[in-house]
């Protein structure tokens, strides 16, 4: 006999079964009878994502997680079926070659994914081959070219800033590191990826909406960039469908960005091996030519990625020099004795051998690395359980290594909060440093492939600008602002800075 129900019966019944859903399923979750019973956490983690995307909203989640393992301990339940862990010693068992593969967080990372959202092991290698083959030792020489001209563009234009300084009696122009930084690697990885195009330090500014659409791609609705939006999203998964319908007209702006300079690259034609040559498989090593798709997503991941992470370290290391002058006194004395008469550095032998300018880029990857909450991966359904160290995680377990915390951890490092590019000098006589905690490129068959890459640009632009310019902390509110550079940074997967502002006076 078929009954039919009227409107508040129905929605009652219909709220009913969600409820009585919601309360079985957390009474599950904070039960013994969860896998994960055993690992301590906070109560809402182990009920549900949400809590995470709070915390990612506030763009603190690299100190959340730190604070977590001061409270718990080195394993932590942070969601439920999710583990921080942060043990050092099984870096390479979680990441390592034979480690475990990338779990859920990377789905919402675009389509295609670019390489690194890629989850299948096979398909990933696949991708990478021409990656490596752009970033070969060999390969990376062949760049300090565009570096060097890109580097020198820099300097002419902080030379012209502080002439027109000049101009009104000041001695000195007051520049933010932080965002010139930006406009260099941009430029530069636009040269790399797209043939050219980016003109951020020529304009001063981003006159062609390029950090619009790449780093903010802002919503109006939800006022979400996308890395944001992407590195919420990575934590609920399921919200993703209804999130892409309703905003996802900047996702699209990012496509169609990326499409527009992948067809001008094209109709240029290759007037160097640069990286898009590379990812187009312009010398026909694979059978079959990488769809326009595929270029597309990783010649926007070469920018997104490269660029922003590249220009937090070089902020990261200038903040720190400003802090510590006699730190900043020892790297002029290296760069005098390695590069005497203000001789151009494009020796990328003599860069690679100059100690205290090494120790300082490895203490600001160290302080600030630049994906500060590390990489999920995740022991498969129906593997069954995975015996890491003395720990066994259940089989559908993700769990990531916190980069940030196992970096800053005393137990590690000594004085973990403190610039000591000394540390990391030849029979360094600092105290505990344990180099296999240092992981700030990750770990394994998917760690950065642009590492070389990115200390080549690193050192020659440090380099040049400190050969030519002499650096001070303004006075007044942009002093202040300087010193509190750190506490700007949010943890948005990738850290984003805030301003550095710097009063810059060209060298006698």
């Amino acid at each position: 006999m078929l009954v039919l129900l009227g409107p508040l019966p129905l929605a009652a019944a219909f709220f009913s079964y969600w409820i009585f859903l919601a309360l079985y399923t957390t009474l599950y979750r904070i039960s013994p009878l969860h896998p994960l019973s055993s690992y301590p956490g906070p109560f809402l983690a182990r009920v549900s994502k949400v809590h995470t995307v709070y915390i990612v909203l506030q763009g603190k989640q690299h100190l959340y997680y730190k604070r977590l393992h001061s409270i718990y301990g080195n394993v932590v339940r942070v969601g439920p079926n999710e583990l921080s862990i942060n043990e050092p010693s099984l870096i390479h068992e979680i990441l390592g070659h034979g480690g475990l593969p990338k779990g859920p967080f990377w789905d919402p990372w675009g389509h295609p994914p670019t390489l690194i959202a890629t989850r299948d092991v096979i398909e990933h290698a696949h991708r990478r081959k021409a990656w490596s083959r752009a970033l070969t030792t060999s390969a990376i020489n062949d760049y300090e070219s565009i570096v060097s001209r890109r580097a020198q563009q820099l300097v002419n234009r902080w030379k012209s800033l502080f002439t027109c300084q000049l101009a009104f009696g000041e001695s000195a122009a007051l520049i933010d590191i932080a965002k010139w930084m930006g406009f260099f690697t941009a430029d530069f990885m636009g040269d790399m990826a797209f043939g050219g195009g980016f003109e951020l330090m020529r304009d001063g500014k981003d006159t062609q909406g390029m950090w619009g659409i790449l780093e903010s791609g802002v919503n109006p609705t939800f006022m979400l960039s996308h890395n944001r939006a992407n590195s919420i999203l990575a934590h609920v998964p399921w919200f993703g469908l209804l999130y892409r319908r309703v905003v996802g007209g900047s996702t699209q702006r990012l496509r169609n960005f990326a499409r527009e300079n992948v067809q001008r690259r094209l109709k240029l034609g290759a007037s160097r091996k640069d990286l898009f040559h590379h990812l187009n498989d312009e010398e026909g090593h694979e059978p079959m030519p990488p769809s326009i798709a595929n270029v597309c997503a990783e010649g926007t991941l070469a920018i997104v990625a490269g660029a922003d992470t590249t220009s937090t370290t070089m902020t990261g290391v200038f903040y720190n020099l400003l802090r510590r002058p006699e730190a900043y006194r020892r790297l002029r004395q290296e760069i005098e004795a390695m590069f005497p008469d203000r001789e151009e550095p494009l020796d990328s032998g003599k860069l690679g051998r100059m100690e205290w300018l090494n120790g300082c880029i490895n203490e600001s990857l160290r302080l600030y690395p630049p994906v500060a909450s590390g990489s999920q991966r995740r022991v498969e359904r129906g593997a069954g359980p995975k015996l890491l160290g003395s720990y066994l995680i259940p089989g559908e377990t993700q769990l990531f290594l916190p980069t940030y915390t196992m970096q800053r951890d005393p137990a590690n490092f000594v004085h973990p909060d403190i610039f000591l590019p000394e540390r990391w000098l030849p029979n360094s006589r600092i105290g505990i440093h344990n180099a296999a905690a240092f992981i700030p490129f990750s770990y394994g068959t998917a760690s950065c492939v642009g590492k070389g890459l990115a200390m080549l640009e690193m050192r020659m632009l440090i380099v040049r600008l400190v050969q030519t310019f002499d650096f001070h902390v303004p006075s007044g509110v942009p002093g202040r602002q300087a010193m509190d550079w750190e506490d700007t940074l949010q943890d948005f997967f990738a850290l984003q800075k805030g301003p550095l502002p710097t009063l810059v006076s060209l060298r006698k």
